[in-house]
């Protein structure tokens, strides 16, 4: 029989123990913010940011060691300077809001840098990659995890150098973002010397109509066409070169690393450069993590590229993966590509010979498209080799820039 001695001493091990658990339960609630584009032309880079940023807290929250209980304050900055004013005033006022991660893109960040300052509210930029953000106060409540325009251009004018490109036509937009593209580019190709600037354009962030900067560049009939802005303006540039019948590569900037470029160009992306600075996706931490169980991203980075860049030369196994389509104007050829499934009735009203012709068009034309896209598979090869664009960035922790 348990004695009184005995029986108290187990109830306050029990009390004791009750006490430490809840303690341990109840965390002191810690918040920090995130502030990204979450509407307007570049969201998806914002909502990818901050889905990153969402899972970082509920990893943090998930480890039994951690002292405190995270909570993420989400503001949206549009990409917009002035919008972003507001939400960094509103963010660093507040006083629960310990630090932030902020801005996707430079206009935002550098137009910030003086709140965050002001109030003596600690960020980390996690995407821009002005210079000016970081160097030209040296605020030291702004730091950055990824690198600069500095890296991409000097890396974009040493490729373009490389595979003998010698005249360029510049566009960029006439933010600090695209002004600072073409200051840092034109800066590089120069200190090379193997080719050179033929003109130079600054447009508007929100214009529509690049007609007349491409009719000029058209008759300066350069080799490359180096854009520096964001990817709703080079939607739009790269779909009216095509229409004035404009050849030259397009050479792009992390600006246009985006989902949106190749859904809003379709097939006209195919050939497109663009470069950010960072190691390879394979080299990150946990990178092989995310090239063998996450094929379906794997996928849509590399389709940014058409040609994929690596060490060797453009990789076929891009194009390997591609359907060969038949003609538009085939249209039984289109119907063989649809599902077999639920169109019986169709098959009964074509004869036998009706099939065999069919099918016999179907095997010419996609041999015809296989053909073709070896054909320029060579072509690519033979013209030159595409180093894989990977830049070091300035800080070991760098991960995938934004502008």
């Amino acid at each position: 029989m348990m004695t009184i001695h005995e029986a108290a001493t187990a109830i306050l091990t029990a009390f004791v123990l009750a006490l430490t658990a809840a303690s341990a339960a109840a965390k002191d609630e810690v918040k920090v913010g995130f502030i990204g584009p979450l509407t307007g032309g570049v969201s998806v880079n914002g909502i990818g940011g901050r889905n990153s940023a969402d899972l970082a807290v509920k990893l943090r929250n998930a480890d039994a060691k951690t002292k405190y209980d995270y909570q993420l304050v989400v503001l949206d900055d549009e990409c917009k300077p002035n919008v972003a004013v507001q939400a960094a005033t509103k963010m660093a006022a507040d006083n629960e809001i310990i630090a932030a991660a902020t801005h996707y893109c430079s206009a935002t960040a550098i137009a910030t840098v003086d709140t965050y300052h002001k109030f003596g509210f600690p960020v980390i930029v996690w995407g821009a990659v002005l210079p000016d953000i970081t160097y030209r106060n040296k605020y030291a409540e702004v730091h950055r995890v990824n690198g600069t325009m500095i890296n991409q251009n000097e890396a974009n004018a040493a490729l373009i150098s490389k595979l003998g490109y010698k005249t360029v036509a510049v566009i960029h937009d006439t933010t600090d973002y695209g002004k600072g593209h073409n200051q840092y580019f034109s800066e590089a190709l120069a200190r090379l010397g193997k080719a050179k600037i033929v003109g130079t354009f600054g447009v508007t962030a929100d214009q529509q109509d690049f007609t007349a900067e491409l009719t000029q560049i058209k008759a300066l009939n350069p080799q490359v066409i180096y854009f520096g802005g964001l990817t709703p303006i080079g939607v739009r540039i790269r779909s009216q070169m095509d229409k004035l019948g404009i050849k030259a590569l397009l050479d792009g900037t992390s600006g246009i690393v985006s989902e949106a470029f190749i859904q809003g160009l379709g097939p006209l992306a195919e050939g497109t450069l663009a470069f950010r600075e960072g190691a390879p996706t394979e080299k990150l931490p946990g990178g092989k993590f995310l090239e063998i169980r996450r094929p379906a991203l794997r996928q849509s980075a590399r389709s940014l590229w058409p040609v994929r860049l690596c060490r060797d030369g453009p990789d076929p196994r891009h194009h390997r993966n591609r359907r060969a389509r038949p003609q538009e104007g085939d249209r039984r050829a289109r119907q063989r590509e649809r599902p077999r499934f639920g169109r019986r009735q169709d098959h009964l009203r074509r004869s036998r010979a009706e099939h065999r012709a069919g099918d016999h068009r179907l095997r010419r034309a996609g041999r015809q498209v296989r053909g073709m896209g070896r054909q320029r598979i060579r072509e690519r090869q033979a013209r030159a080799s595409r180093p894989e664009i990977a830049l070091a960035a300035h800080s070991a922790a760098s991960r995938g820039p934004g502008v």
